[in-house]
């Protein structure tokens, strides 16, 4: 979502539904702040009527909050409500381990039970994942059981595998 088409859905207030299912929709790609609730709460009612979305591709951008963490948006959903249950692949451009996409990420892994492939890719990287970023992911609780979560470094098509 470009930041100024976000901005004119925004004004006014936020959508807790979109008038119409969007039931042909599969693949959504977008750029995103999650520190940015006006963009994380637009994404939720495009996600919850999007019922089968089978691709996800989204870019994460960063704001003036998303580095030290931002708000936790993500945490206090009920799943229930976004059942991503025809959600196969998910992509993540410019990931950054923080509380926002760690809360994003655990959304969505959460509600896929259908997921097969989680890829992550932090853009001007080392091509080093910390280790307590896998922890993280390992812990977390996840609907599909044959979902893989792979990391990609941009710079030196490094890669590094989570089952």
């Amino acid at each position: 979502m470009h930041k100024h088409f976000v901005a004119y859905l925004a004004y006014g207030p936020l959508l807790e539904k979109f008038p119409v299912k969007f039931d042909h929709l599969k693949e959504i790609c977008f750029s995103i702040d999650l520190a940015d609730l006006e963009a994380a709460a637009l994404a939720l009612p495009l996600f919850q009527n999007s019922p089968k979305l089978k691709i996800l591709d989204i870019r994460f951008i960063f704001g003036d909050n998303s580095v030290s963490g931002g708000p936790d948006f993500w945490e206090p959903i009920d799943r229930e409500d976004y059942s991503f249950e025809h959600l196969q692949t998910v992509t993540i451009h410019n990931f950054l381990p923080s509380r926002p996409m760690f809360s994003f990420v655990r959304f969505v892994l959460s509600a896929a039970p259908n997921l097969n492939e989680l890829t992550m890719s932090k853009e001007n990287s080392d091509g080093v994942v910390d280790p307590t970023t896998f922890k993280q992911l390992l812990r977390f609780k996840r609907a599909s059981a044959n979902d893989e979560i792979i990391f990609v470094s941009a710079t030196n098509l490094v890669m590094h595998t989570v089952s």
